[in-house]
């Protein structure tokens, strides 16, 4: 889900008990609420909207406190048994490789393998 571009009904985040204070990555955490109590998420086949997330926005996605931070997080994930121990393992594994490399092998990655550039022309 790109946080971004959901929308949310008021009544339905209040009925889980809103975003989770405890964690860095709160909407995560929020759609792991909403999906273990039993609500359905979807993504649109549109992008609604275009982000330009540039250099500054993949050096936040690095280092050792990001890192923790998204360890904590899967770490509740298997904790709630929302993911089992080989996703949890895989998830973090992959977590550490994009984390700790260099930034400009970061940048590399975020352009070529993890974003993908939208199909429709959308709203800029």
């Amino acid at each position: 889900m790109n946080h971004v571009t959901v929308f949310m009904r008021r009544s339905t985040i209040c009925a889980v008990g809103g975003y989770p204070h405890d964690v860095q990555n709160e909407d995560y955490a929020l759609w792991v609420k909403l999906i273990s109590k039993g609500y359905r998420l979807a993504n649109m086949p549109d992008f609604m909207v275009r982000v330009r997330g540039g250099a500054d926005m993949v050096s936040r996605r690095g280092g050792l406190a990001y890192l923790n931070a998204e360890y904590k997080l899967q770490s509740s994930f298997r904790r709630q048994g929302f993911i089992g121990p080989g996703v949890f393992i895989f998830n973090v594994a992959a977590r550490v490789a994009i984390r700790l490399c260099p930034h400009f092998v970061r940048l590399f990655l975020y352009k070529t393998c993890l974003r993908v550039r939208p199909r429709t022309g959308g709203i800029a």
